[in-house]
């Protein structure tokens, strides 16, 4: 791949940027990871207050 003649930066900067792009990258990557997670553990704590609601061994 070839630097745009038109495109302002040297190659250091488009270079700092990329690699900027890949920290944000990973860090929206690891965000969402922890989003799922939280959503899992949530669907497992209300499937296990209806289980012991219908057990009759929680109430709301």
């Amino acid at each position: 791949v070839r630097k745009d003649p038109n495109s302002e930066g040297s190659l250091a900067d488009i270079r700092a940027q990329v690699a900027m792009l890949r920290d944000i990258r990973a860090d929206a990557d690891s965000a969402v990871a922890m989003i799922n997670q939280i959503e899992s553990v949530r669907r497992q704590v209300l499937d296990t207050r209806a289980v012991l609601e219908e057990q009759g061994g929680h109430e709301g």
